[in-house]
């Protein structure tokens, strides 16, 4: 008898509890399941999202054990409520949709074990940092240049969106934003700490450098359509000045994105008041990075109360991500999953963006605008 290596196991039951949660949210999804089996199904699915379970996720080899024994109990429960003609109906789909990335994946040459799905091995097809096509790691910033994209599309009354970048150093909302349409229809400006290795420095018309502390008084009022802050926040020691100035930039009708990663309460205050100090008594050295702890609640807390927006929306990224489950980056229903649970469960995921919007109002005398952006529903 094969014995199987302690490895096969924990992808066996990742395979398996990715299947059983796949078809779960498909009877949660469908109006003909009867809403005690919805119950479960969605029970199940929130079990299995939260990464602090009984057993860890990012414990090896055992970390999806349990995983899989709430995904098989709620399967047995389904086979109970749910009538056979639906539950066989969505194991096709189920079936279908895993023997296809099955063979998508063994077409490709030498990337068996990668499963990965694009030729280019680009994450999104523009960062060469990443090896799976649909990195959960970068979907904020192809989420955001999508929006950003259909307003381009779609605004009235000007020749270009004018858009300011807050943190542009690195360049990853630029890049996704070129592979993206109407690209052309974008006046981009972006602000940074410093003038070190911005990406792609041409391409902005105006730069701004200092501190998003001290707000940018070079930055005049009503002055952007759009305003993207993405993973900045969480490093500054206050936050309240640089909130305030995200709703201060921004034109009356625009539109803001901010994201930024965020934990479960309560723990983000362990997070933010025990874990340093801890830090200071076992005498760490390197620098954590993050100088705040958000959760869902806190964070827009804080941007509704300093901003003076409007929250239009929130999704959240990455709520099932990382470890043995990082090869199904390459696979669009995979991302798309994430995408969704995200939409319906942002607080349990490990990153959030809130798309917020500037209330109507009149502009100083000569201003211009776009008028209102179109819904980014």
């Amino acid at each position: 008898m094969l014995r199987r290596g302690p490895l096969a196991v924990a992808r066996g039951s990742a395979r398996f509890v990715l299947r059983g949660a796949y078809l779960m949210y498909l009877l949660a999804g469908d109006r003909r399941t009867p809403w005690i089996a919805r119950g479960v199904a969605l029970a199940s699915l929130g079990y299995v999202a939260v990464p602090f379970n009984l057993i860890p996720d990012y414990i090896p080899v055992i970390g999806f054990l349990d995983d899989a024994a709430v995904v098989a109990f709620g399967l047995f429960l389904a086979r109970l409520l749910v009538p056979p003609h639906l539950i066989a109906e969505h194991r096709q789909s189920a079936d279908r949709l895993f023997a296809t990335a099955r063979r998508e994946n063994a077409a490709k040459p030498g990337n068996a074990a990668l499963g990965r799905s694009q030729s280019s091995g680009l994450a999104f097809g523009v960062d060469p940092a990443r090896r799976q096509f649909y990195s959960l790691r970068q979907s904020r910033y192809d989420a955001l240049a999508e929006d950003i994209s259909e307003w381009a599309g779609k605004a009235a009354g000007c020749e270009k969106l004018r858009l300011l970048i807050i943190g542009c150093g690195v360049g990853a909302e630029l890049s996704h934003l070129e592979a993206k349409a109407h690209f052309e229809k974008l006046g981009i400006s972006g602000a940074n700490l410093d003038d070190e290795k911005i990406y792609r420095r041409e391409a902005y018309e105006t730069l701004f450098f200092g501190d998003l502390m001290g707000g940018y008084p070079q930055i005049g009022a009503n002055a952007y359509d759009v305003v993207v802050c993405e993973q900045a926040l969480e490093h500054l020691d206050a936050i309240e000045v640089a909130i305030a100035t995200l709703g201060r930039v921004l034109k009356p009708g625009g539109r803001a994105i901010v994201g930024v990663p965020i934990f479960p309460a309560p723990l983000h205050l362990v997070r933010k008041h025990i874990v340093p100090k801890i830090d200071a008594l076992l005498r760490r050295r390197s620098s954590r990075g993050h100088r705040q702890a958000f959760s869902l609640r806190s964070f827009l807390s804080a941007l509704t109360l300093h901003s003076g927006l409007k929250v239009l929306k929130v999704r959240g990224f990455r709520i099932l991500s990382g470890g043995l489950l990082q090869w199904l980056d390459s696979y669009r229903w995979w991302w798309r999953l994430n995408r969704r649970l995200g939409e319906w469960i942002p607080a349990l995921c490990i990153e959030v963006q809130a798309v917020m919007e500037k209330p109507q109002g009149r502009l100083p005398a000569g201003g211009r605008g776009c008028g209102p952006l179109p819904g980014c529903g």
